[in-house]
C-alpha cells in the first residue's frame, strides 16, 4: 500500500477552527486518507491513519489500510535543547497496524469519533477504543484494543493520577494527502470526487 499523493494538507485544526465536531466533519468530509493528530495537555502526541472519510454513520466502518500511532516521548521533554533534538523526538513514533481481529476501525456518531475497538468498549482498563474523542473535542480516552493491538496511547494520564486512558486535548489536527500544490485546486478535486461517488451510489 503506497500513497502517490506527495503533498500533505491540513483540513482541520482545533486552534485555527475551534473546538467543534461539526467543523471537523465539514472540513474533512471529502478526504479519503487522513491523519488524525492529538496532543494532550501532558504533551503526549498520538493518533491514526485511516482510509475512509470521517462522516457520521451507523456502526463501524473503515479498511485494513489503517493504523494507530504515537510519539514514544512527550513533546514537553525538558531535556530538549535545540530544534534538531525536537525534530528527532517528534520523528520517533510507534505504529500499531490493523491486526485483522475485527473491523472496528472507524466510528463517527453525533457524540464522538473513535478509532479501533474490541474488548469492553466502556472500560479503558480492560480494553476499548484505541482512542475516542468527545464531541467538544476537548476530552477523550484511550485504551488497549483488539483492532490494532495497541496499549493505552496516553500513559502519562495514569502516571499523573488521572483515570486510566482519559486525556484533555491541547490541540487536534486532521491532515490529508493531495497531488495538488494549492489548496484551492485540492479542494475542487476532493469535491468532484465526492460528487461522483455520491451520484454513483444512487
Amino acid at each position: 500500500f503506497v500513497l502517490s499523493e506527495v503533498n500533505i494538507w491540513i483540513k482541520y485544526s482545533l486552534v485555527r477552527d475551534g473546538s467543534s465536531l461539526i467543523a471537523l466533519l465539514q472540513n474533512c468530509r471529502a478526504s479519503k486518507y487522513t491523519v488524525v493528530a492529538i496532543e494532550t495537555v501532558e504533551g503526549e502526541v498520538f493518533g491514526s491513519f485511516t482510509s475512509m472519510p470521517w462522516r457520521k454513520q451507523h456502526g463501524f466502518f473503515g479498511t485494513g489500510q489503517s493504523f494507530l500511532w504515537r510519539m514514544k516521548e512527550p513533546r514537553m521533554n525538558a531535556s530538549i535543547t535545540c530544534p534538531e533534538e525536537q525534530a528527532e523526538l517528534e520523528s520517533n513514533v510507534e505504529v500499531f497496524k490493523w491486526t485483522g481481529a475485527d473491523d472496528v476501525i472507524q466510528v463517527c456518531s453525533g457524540g464522538h469519533i473513535a478509532a479501533g475497538g474490541g474488548g469492553d468498549l466502556t472500560d479503558a482498563d480492560s480494553g476499548g477504543f484505541g482512542f475516542m474523542i468527545e464531541d467538544d473535542l476537548l476530552r477523550g480516552s484511550s485504551g488497549s484494543c483488539e483492532t490494532f493491538g495497541n496499549p493505552c496511547l496516553c500513559p502519562r494520564s495514569i502516571e499523573g493520577g488521572g483515570h486510566a486512558g482519559v486525556f484533555e486535548i491541547a490541540n487536534l489536527e486532521v491532515w490529508t494527502t493531495t497531488p495538488f500544490m494549492f489548496a484551492e485546486d485540492a479542494e475542487k478535486n476532493e469535491m468532484m470526487k465526492m460528487f461522483l461517488e455520491e451520484n454513483r451510489l444512487k
